[in-house]
């Protein structure tokens, strides 16, 4: 990540990695996506979504975040993802609506 980011350990084995990055990082690793996902944003997709770390890379107006699921063996890869789409789904409403300068 070429941003500010920060790391959470939650319930059930999943470790969340929370991080702003650029247009730039966001556009070079779209060649890296497993799935393109269109439900939250205006551009988003998954790399890895079956594996025990999950990347989701999401950009909407003129932001863009990459959230890093890592799972242990328990968690179901289908959770792991939607956790990953929901935290980026809040972190860019949140930039959105308070305009948060880009960095």
């Amino acid at each position: 990540m070429d941003g500010m980011s920060c790391m959470y350990v939650g319930a059930e084995g999943i470790i969340v990695s929370v991080g702003l990055i650029s247009s730039v990082t966001f556009q070079s690793r779209k060649s890296d996506s497993g799935i393109y996902l269109d439900d939250f944003a205006d551009q988003a997709f998954a790399i890895r979504p079956n594996s025990l770390d999950t990347l989701v890379l999401a950009h909407r107006e003129d932001y863009s975040v990459a959230i890093m699921t890592t799972r242990s063996g328990d968690v179901l890869a289908d959770k792991s993802l939607q956790v990953a789409m929901l935290l980026a789904d809040s972190v860019l409403e949140r930039l959105v609506q308070l305009r948060i300068p880009r960095t």
